[in-house]
């Protein structure tokens, strides 16, 4: 197969020489079939930005690729044979990956009030910056908003944070009295930390496919996007396991005794105490407030082996005492989540401990 462009695959890498041009300046020429496929013309503008490892990136100013026929970000799905879920999941990850524009139709008729009310529902609960531009009954359009500049991925991460811990919280606050208006609240909030984990991630995407992105999400450098991502999957494991709790607890038929509710609550409560202090080095890269976390959770598994032997010999019924165990399990993943957390901190900030 040639290398050679416009014949084969197009070459990873070319070396061309630098030529002076006057007294002050180099010139470099650029691939001609590059130029051709952005539209490029001699006398356009090609923008040249300085990267952190003093590489220079060249892209077109306004060249659109011939053939693409439609607004950048637009894409038209038809919905399938009736599947909601799998409709929602389409949707999701087309926001995912960058799309500002989706048109969801239907071929063998009127869209469902069900189909048209699980988008809406996308739109206003999961989806950050989601508006229904285009409604018929064939037809609902949802826009995306490409992103907004104020909210950078430390903050929308601050804020799913601040949501899970407040999740938590209230439901070890719950089980006391078994509040079930607070245990709903908790399982409504998860909605909320959903939209902010899709939000990042999809920041985080665009950044990866194009680094000019990277200072305007407020990372320092594409190396910060990974790290980033494992703390969002985990900062989200954490609210479903509180709402896992939550549900749980919708299922005791009555309030624990004092001393195993206190050995309960003493449980949720050191892991919410490990979650917080994780994801304070985290934002303040902080390593060995990190590492401190890390050794604090070791103490965790004999924590959880106490309150299972009380549990086990509380006289309960098997049914309350199966919940109650998914509950201590719950709180347990909790803390185990909180050092994956720290161990990210660990790894973005051991170089500056040398």
């Amino acid at each position: 197969m040639s290398d050679r462009p416009g014949t084969g695959s197009r070459p990873r890498e070319e070396f061309r020489k630098l030529q002076l041009t006057g007294r002050s300046s180099y010139v470099v020429s650029l691939p001609k079939k590059w130029a051709t496929d952005l539209g490029l013309k001699p006398g356009d503008a090609v923008a040249i930005r300085v990267q952190e490892d003093s590489s220079l990136l060249i892209s077109a100013r306004g060249g659109t690729p011939p053939g693409l026929g439609v607004q950048l970000g637009e894409v038209r799905i038809a919905k399938g044979s009736g599947d909601l879920q799998s409709l929602a999941r389409k949707i999701v990850s087309l926001y995912l990956v960058g799309h500002n524009l989706i048109h969801v139709t239907s071929a063998d008729g009127a869209l469902t009030l069900r189909e048209r009310s699980l988008i809406k529902h996308l739109a206003q609960t999961k989806l950050v910056g989601g508006e229904i531009v285009e409604e018929s009954p064939r037809l609902i359009s949802l826009r995306i908003l490409a992103s907004y500049p104020g909210l950078t991925v430390e903050d929308a991460l601050r804020r799913m944070f601040s949501l899970a811990l407040a999740m938590q919280r209230d439901v070890i606050s719950a089980l006391k009295t078994l509040d079930k208006e607070l245990i709903q609240a908790v399982i409504r909030t998860d909605d909320e930390v959903d939209r902010f984990s899709l939000y990042i991630v999809r920041q985080l995407k665009r950044a990866v496919e194009d680094e000019r992105l990277i200072k305007e999400i407020g990372l320092r450098s594409a190396k910060e996007c990974l790290g980033y991502r494992l703390a969002v999957k985990a900062v989200e494991r954490v609210a479903d396991h509180a709402v896992r709790m939550a549900e749980n607890m919708l299922l005791v038929e009555k309030p624990l005794g004092p001393e195993l509710y206190d050995r309960v609550q003493r449980l949720g409560s050191m892991a919410n105490r490990l979650f917080e202090e994780a994801m304070l080095a985290l934002f303040k890269r902080d390593y060995q407030a990190a590492d401190r976390a890390i050794s604090r959770a070791g103490m965790f598994p004999l924590m959880e082996k106490e309150a299972v032997e009380m549990l086990l010999g509380s006289g309960l019924s098997a049914k309350e005492a199966a919940n109650l165990r998914l509950i201590i399990e719950s709180s347990r993943e909790i803390a185990e989540y909180s050092q994956d957390i720290a161990e990210i901190t660990l790894n973005r900030t051991v170089e500056d401990t040398l």
